[in-house]
């Protein structure tokens, strides 16, 4: 699991839930005020954002050239990246 320097991560609502188990900070970012709630007072994460707080139109990054001048990182993930920690994380999650 990707864990900054500041022992904080932002993920999906699964991992968040194991980043917590690990003492993490989680900040969950969800669809309305609803699953916000959700994030927070079910699944204990420390805050939450709406996607749609913003009134304004959300569009995709325009100024991804500058990860370049910055030497910067900016890397996705999909589950299934890590289908050979599955056992591992599945012992993890049963403690």
């Amino acid at each position: 699991m990707p864990v900054n320097n500041l022992g904080w991560v932002v993920i999906g609502s699964v991992i968040g839930q194991i980043a917590k188990i690990k003492n993490c900070k989680v900040i969950g970012i969800a669809g309305g005020v609803d699953k916000c709630n959700y994030l927070i007072d079910t699944l204990g994460f420390d805050g939450a954002i709406s996607q749609y707080n913003n009134a304004d139109e959300v569009k995709g990054s325009s100024n991804y050239l500058s990860l370049l001048v910055c030497r910067a990182t900016m890397k996705g993930m999909v589950v299934f990246d890590y289908a050979k920690d599955y056992r591992k994380a599945a012992q993890q999650m049963g403690q």
